[in-house]
């Protein structure tokens, strides 16, 4: 399973949704913003990165946070 949440404008609350989603399905969690709800999730678990550096990942649960 991969999701993606993207939006153009900011503060539409991408990130929270990213991190409840990731959460919830106990998946990977890869974005290119250093937010701080992130401090709050598994270390092992999240890949932080600008955007044309992100992991693209195959066979595995991804939720994609893109600012």
């Amino acid at each position: 399973m991969i999701i993606s949440v993207i939006n153009k404008k900011g503060g539409v609350g991408k990130t929270p949704i990213a991190y409840a989603l990731a959460k919830e399905y106990d998946t990977l969690l890869a974005s290119n913003e250093p937010a701080n709800v992130y401090q709050f999730y598994q270390k092992d678990r999240l890949k932080i990165a600008p955007a044309a550096q992100l992991p693209l990942v195959d066979n595995a649960d991804i939720v994609y946070d893109f600012g």
